[in-house]
């Protein structure tokens, strides 16, 4: 069981929900950019939150499966169709052997998370599947995916009868503003106040457009700020 890579689309990579208990040694968490969808996607196909899944970024991959599965796509919208037939989101669906799977114009978001009944069985490391680029680690092989590469999945932990009715509502990431909250860390104390006072009540210009954003301190815990900007 598994899917094969045609097209790796522009940044398409294995995640969990991250590797944890290494940062002292200098291993990052990593993990899903949107643990929320995330969790959503293994959800609705019967998966353990953390079960390993494919986070596609902006532009999405060509993927065909190998075997009859169910899968649910959550997060950005990237246009997803099943042999050219544009398909819903945050839904289980069927795939028959042969299925491919694509995408097309991104209408929202940045990241869509994709989660096959039984997860993504690659190697686990230091507890992980995560792909960690930059140390070259986890998920398939250490790096993005690319045509060609074959991703084999798990059985499906349960039997789900009931896949058709596997639904939630599909979140909106449309929007033209998103809210931006502010809370200090626990090294709070090793900054002067000056410092703070520079962080919480700076204007800050944000994007290639140089867009004015001004944190002032009664906006900080609902600043707005231009989602094309992020």
């Amino acid at each position: 069981m598994g899917i094969k890579i045609i097209q790796g689309g522009l940044l398409t990579t294995v995640q969990d929900l991250g590797r944890f208990y290494y940062q002292q040694y200098g291993v990052t968490p990593g993990g899903a950019m949107d643990g929320r969808s995330f969790r959503i996607a293994n959800i609705l196909v019967g998966n353990n939150v953390n079960d390993a899944g494919l986070e596609i970024t902006i532009f999405g991959p060509t993927l065909e499966f190998t075997e009859d599965s169910l899968f649910a796509l959550t997060g950005g919208d990237l246009s997803p169709s099943l042999n050219g037939t544009p398909i819903e989101m945050y839904r289980a669906l069927p795939a028959l052997k042969g299925d491919v799977l694509s995408f097309g114009q991104l209408k929202s978001g940045c990241r869509s998370y994709l989660a096959v009944a039984g997860g993504i069985d690659v190697q686990p490391v230091m507890g992980s599947r995560s792909t960690l680029l930059r140390g070259e680690i986890g998920g398939f092989n250490g790096r993005k995916l690319k045509s060609g590469d074959y991703i084999p999945s798990g059985r499906p932990k349960t039997l789900i009868n009931d896949f058709f009715t596997r639904s939630v509502e599909k979140e909106d990431f449309s929007g033209k503003e998103t809210t931006v909250r502010v809370l200090m860390g626990p090294q709070d104390d090793r900054f002067t106040q000056r410092g703070i006072d520079t962080l919480l009540h700076t204007t800050y210009r944000v994007g290639k457009d140089l867009e004015i954003l001004t944190l002032t301190p009664h906006n900080i815990l609902n600043t707005n700020i231009t989602n094309k900007y992020l």
